[in-house]
């Protein structure tokens, strides 16, 4: 109605001595959107209407006529694995419908395409292959686009009979990293059935596939994998009237600790050679780290003069994890310092109070824990805390001490932190170590002793 009064308003506007041509519908749109993009043109022609009295009759389309669609089954219980008859018809004002087409959903999932015939009777047969105790089952009419038929549906319920699957799934709850998990997986369904079998974390995934008739034994390897906590699936879908299932299990992979030890020279010149000796029991790779740069034999020029760390990390090999061990290197850089002229006593002397004090401050944060005993990792995050005290301390001028918990102690010298954050991260780090069962791990160490020379 609205485009027709447009058209009409706009061909009268535009009303010249020589009349436009209007031979096509393109032409009529344009004229619509003229007279829409100008008021003053819509109210002469307005005006001009009133003056010639035009009585206007617009013609609507017809309205859509409502349907009616029923849906019966031929059966109200049926089996997994077999079919169903869906039937009804479809109707206007009580008249059939013939020729339409009707979609049959099961569970709000397409199952069937079906066509009305002549007195609008339709008929389709539906396969069950969902294991619910209850199905909705749903008829649809849906009118093609331009009909004049409005959309209609109709649900039922079917009730659905299955034999129930049990499956068993027998694992260790531990295995050492590097060896195969073996993995005993029973159903009872006494037919060939395929098992789907998942080992994941929130990093890893590891997928199997086997089948049986009733036991499967599955060697899944670990080498691959980092050690840590995973849950083990083992899946079988529904099969005919057999109804799905699924087990799991905790599996933790875990690993072996060597032992390193570390010794480098207490004094070292930027860009001049050292030597540092590692012992890891047993032999493994090790990466070797002079502050945050890797060691190639030389001290990195990069490095400035003072107190730095050297840092040996194992690279981790099934069954050992990584681990590192640090020691302490007092640089002396001479692009900084200008000349090679510091005197040997003096240099002696700082390094050896220097030393003393950090080994006051390891001590009392060690002595400081529940328990003096404890495994090498703890004790190296406990090391990483300490260093981290002195270099605050110093700052504040006052060390800290074993009557004062971490957390006291740490907001006494935030303010003189460079990076508050990482300070926090050590302490948090600390405490979890000698408060819980964690074991910090070589990563949680290496973030440590970094988060120390960002203070």
């Amino acid at each position: 109605m609205a485009i027709a009064v447009v058209t009409f308003l706009a061909t009268i506007s535009l009303y010249k001595p020589a009349p436009p041509k209007i031979t096509s519908p393109a032409n009529i749109t344009y004229l619509s959107e003229i007279i829409k993009s100008d008021p003053a043109r819509l109210e002469a022609a307005l005006r001009f209407i009133s003056e010639l009295g035009l009585n206007i009759t617009l013609t609507t389309p017809p309205r859509p006529q409502p349907t009616e669609i029923t849906l019966s089954l031929n059966t109200t219980e049926a089996w997994a694995g077999d079919q169903v008859v869906a039937t009804g018809v479809l109707t206007t004002r009580g008249k059939p419908l013939p020729r339409q087409l009707v979609a049959i959903f099961v569970e709000g999932k397409l199952a069937a395409f079906t066509t009305t015939g002549t007195d609008g009777r339709y008929r389709a047969a539906i396969a069950i292959s969902i294991y619910k105790p209850r199905i909705n089952i749903t008829a649809l009419y849906l009118p093609l686009p331009g009909s004049t038929y409005m959309p209609s549906r109709a649900s039922t319920w079917l009730t659905v009979l299955y034999n129930t699957t049990q499956i068993t799934l027998t694992a260790p709850t531990q295995v050492q990293w590097g060896k195969p998990l073996v993995v005993e997986i029973t159903h009872n369904s006494s037919i060939q059935r395929r098992i789907y079998i998942t080992l994941t974390n929130p990093t890893q995934r590891v997928e199997l596939t086997t089948s049986t008739r009733d036991t499967a034994v599955v060697e899944i390897p670990t080498t691959n994998l980092m050690p840590g906590l995973y849950t083990l699936t083992a899946y079988t879908p529904g099969e005919g009237r057999l109804g799905p299932a699924s087990a799991s299990l905790q599996i933790n992979i875990t690993a072996k600790m060597p032992k390193m030890t570390i010794t480098s020279p207490e004094i070292g010149i930027a860009g001049s050679a050292i030597s540092i000796s590692v012992r890891v029991e047993p032999p493994l790779n090790v990466t070797l780290y002079v502050g945050d740069r890797p060691f190639s034999g030389t001290i990195p020029l990069e490095i400035t003069t003072g107190f730095t760390y050297v840092r040996a990390v194992t690279t981790p090999t099934p069954p050992y994890a990584s681990i590192s061990a640090t020691t302490k290197l007092f640089v002396i850089n001479p692009l900084q310092i200008g000349a090679l002229t510091l005197a040997a006593a003096s240099t002696a002397v700082i390094l050896k109070t220097q030393r003393r004090k950090v080994e006051a401050v390891v001590r009392e944060v060690l002595k400081a824990a529940p328990s003096e005993v404890m495994d090498v990792a703890t004790r190296e995050v406990l090391s990483a805390l300490a260093h981290a005290f002195y270099k605050l301390g110093e700052r504040k001028g006052h060390h800290y001490s074993r009557k004062m918990t971490y957390r006291e102690y740490a907001s006494i010298v935030e303010p003189y932190a460079r990076d508050a954050a990482c300070l926090w991260r050590i302490v948090h780090l600390a405490e979890k170590a000698v408060y819980s069962p964690h074991t910090p791990t070589s990563l949680e160490i290496r973030e440590a002793w970094t988060c120390t020379e960002r203070l």
